[in-house]
């Protein structure tokens, strides 16, 4: 077995759904449990996870049959039309610069840029991206959700399947908003969406953070998710179809919601191969700095909310550029201890861990750290 991201086969079982957290909550959605209750398998080179064996068609029918999950989709809509929560989710949006950028493209186009939001559900991001400015499509295959979308926004909804979708035109971004979790196979799940993405757009994704210590034991319950993505992950999906990250960070999806998720913008670059032991090393690098944030917050639990993601423009403004991790996008701020200060002690300490693997670490020259999201400062530190 390899790993669906890096490829490596160094990918071990390390438990089923059950053995992290109750499945009981979703049992008035399904006929039975058992057949959901996979195990989960994860890549000791990179991190990423997944279900083993993966879900075949038969799964993916009985999960998603609308008799059941519809009850399922309809337990958070409320929140989704609150008022405090489209607030919340706008300024998550200018903070990605997807505000800045439509701007951007609206002066030198003279039109409005074509969204396409693919896994629409009840139109919550569509209805964000028209109220930012922009011309907004979706396709879903439920039924409900379509019907729903088309009757209380007005807006063109076609029911069908990613794979079977043929537009006439390409769009400038495309939102895979709480989907990619959810297929069986996320380089064929890509392939398909940068098909139908313009040559200078952008991929907005958003997916729940597989490193969670929000609630570490609940990352794998949900019975609907197939693939659990981190940072390096998501940067090793990039690189394998072309793609860079422009912007990323972490959110909660509701106010209340201790659950973190990834929000990230991809935008094409070019492909880069990347070796095994490269794989490995940025793993390690990945693992370390993950490790001194959660010790820093296991430290001062009473101030998780001063444990914040930061913006480029506000990593720019406090001239912590040295806390961007190599997986392109990770900026933390920990606000009771001195930016830089804190940022060397990741560093240093993330270097102790990839000590074995500084041969291959170092084997990087300066233009493919830049590429990673390195600076000069970062390079300089482990080089």
């Amino acid at each position: 077995m390899e790993c669906l991201i890096c490829g490596s086969a160094s990918v071990k079982a390390i438990g089923k759904r059950s053995h992290f957290c109750s499945l009981d909550t979703y049992r008035k959605f399904v006929d039975s449990l058992a057949v959901f209750d996979r195990d989960i398998v994860r890549c000791e080179a990179c991190g990423f996870a997944f279900i083993n064996p993966m879900y075949d068609g038969a799964d993916f029918a009985r999960l998603y049959n609308p008799r059941t999950y519809d009850a399922f989709a309809d337990e958070n809509r409320g929140k989704e039309s609150s008022p405090e929560m489209v607030q919340v989710w706008l300024g998550q949006l200018a903070s990605l610069g997807i505000s800045e950028w439509r701007e951007t493209f609206e002066r030198q186009y003279g039109r409005r840029p074509r969204m396409l939001d693919i896994g629409c559900g009840y139109g919550r991001v569509m209805n964000l991206f028209d109220r930012i400015g922009f011309d907004v499509a979706g396709i879903e295959i439920n039924k409900t959700a379509v019907k729903y979308v088309r009757s209380a926004f007005g807006y063109p909804v076609e029911e069908v399947d990613l794979f079977d979708y043929s537009p006439p035109d390409r769009y400038e971004l495309i939102s895979l908003c709480h989907l990619i979790e959810h297929v069986p196979d996320p380089s064929a799940a890509i392939d398909k969406v940068l098909s139908l993405l313009s040559p200078d757009g952008l991929l907005f994704l958003e997916t729940p953070w597989a490193e969670d210590i929000g609630q570490y034991d609940q990352r794998y319950r949900d019975i609907y998710h197939t693939l659990f993505f981190n940072h390096l992950s998501f940067f090793l999906l990039g690189l394998k179809h072309g793609l860079a990250v422009r912007s990323s960070q972490r959110i909660s999806f509701f106010t209340d919601d201790y659950h973190k998720y990834i929000q990230l913008v991809y935008q094409r670059s070019g492909r880069m191969e990347i070796s095994a032991s490269h794989v490995r090393s940025l793993g390690a690098l990945f693992n370390g700095l993950e490790r001194e944030h959660s010790d820093a917050i296991n430290e001062r639990q009473d101030q998780w909310k001063q444990i914040q993601t930061l913006t480029v423009s506000d990593v720019i403004t406090l001239k912590a550029r040295e806390l961007r991790s190599a997986m392109g996008g990770v900026y933390l701020a920990y606000k009771s201890l001195p930016l830089r200060d804190f940022a060397v002690k990741c560093l240093r300490k993330a270097a102790s861990v990839v000590q074995k693997n500084l041969k291959a670490l170092t084997a990087f020259n300066k233009s493919t750290f830049l590429c990673l999201g390195l600076t000069p400062f970062v390079y300089k530190t482990l080089c």
